[in-house]
């Protein structure tokens, strides 16, 4: 089965998400607080989940982030060029 990614997705997408797995859709109202506004970059973060919602999470979904593959500075000009890579 494809991991469905959570990133990006609007809070009735993530309830929509929640329902398909068969949660509650109040989950994705709290997944996307801990997405959004506490910044949590991993399921084991959102202690306000249940460690087996959590662990439901890890085989079903996942978290895309950016990181930051390289960083290139011009001794010439000093312009900086970031390498960014996803998932």
């Amino acid at each position: 089965m494809e991991k469905k990614i959570l990133t990006g997705l609007t809070v009735k997408e993530l309830e929509d998400f929640f329902q398909d797995i068969g949660e509650k859709p109040f989950r994705g109202r709290q997944l996307f607080n801990w997405l959004y506004v506490r910044k949590a970059a991993s399921f084991e973060e959102m202690t306000s989940l249940s460690k087996s919602l959590r662990e439901k999470l890890v085989q079903s979904a996942q978290i895309s982030c950016l990181h930051m593959a390289d960083r290139k500075e011009s001794p010439v000009s000093g312009a900086i060029k970031y390498l960014f890579e996803l998932g």
